[in-house]
């Protein structure tokens, strides 16, 4: 059996981008604070029925 080998070596994490754009029927505050104040955060992130006991989240501009 022979092996395969990919020449090109694997993008670096620095150099990986993931853009996710969405169309939301929702005013532009609603869904700003929704990804920026901790509080609305806490209330939909992870998956159905999953509760986020604590968050330590301070969103800052330039910051990733």
């Amino acid at each position: 059996m022979t092996e395969k080998h990919d020449p090109e070596p694997a993008a670096s994490a620095e150099s990986l981008v993931l853009e996710i754009e969405r169309v939301l029927p929702a005013a532009r505050a609603a869904v700003f604070a929704a990804f920026t104040d901790p509080n609305e955060l806490a209330r939909w992130w992870g998956p159905e029925g999953f509760r986020v006991a604590n968050l330590d989240f301070q969103p800052r501009i330039g910051e990733s």
